[in-house]
């Protein structure tokens, strides 16, 4: 991966234990935040994807996988939280788990075209009930 050749942390290159760390921290917070919340509705809003269920089928089964995509099922269908909304994979999907929504809606590389061939919808929004 090019962010273990690009990316430095403390001065030298990021090291996947420190990313790891760096991931556990970030989820911690996203976890005490929702237990915490006396919010009535709860948005969710990440890069990478909160579940392996929405990895693009010419992705399935890749190696890779689990540096772009989490494995929070139970905790998107267990928990109060009315959308997850999430990035980076350039694919777009609107789909439900628990009673989550789980959304991503990106535009993708433009010099690729594909906001053209990956369903990206410019006028979409979402209303939460």
């Amino acid at each position: 991966m090019n962010d273990f050749r690009q990316i430095k942390f403390g001065g030298k290159l990021l090291q996947v234990e420190e990313f790891n760390w760096m991931h556990e921290i970030c989820i911690g917070f996203i976890r005490k935040n929702i237990e915490e919340s006396t919010a009535n509705h709860i948005v969710v809003v990440t890069h990478h994807l909160p579940t392996l269920q929405v990895v693009a089928a010419h992705h399935r089964g890749s190696v890779l996988n689990n540096a772009f995509a989490s494995d929070y099922d139970n905790l998107i269908a267990n928990s109060r939280i009315d959308a997850w909304i999430y990035g980076h994979s350039h694919t777009n999907i609107d789909t439900e788990i628990g009673g989550t929504r789980v959304i991503s809606n990106q535009m993708g590389y433009i010099f690729a075209n594909e906001h053209l061939m990956n369903g990206f919808e410019s006028g979409k929004f979402i209303e939460i009930k």
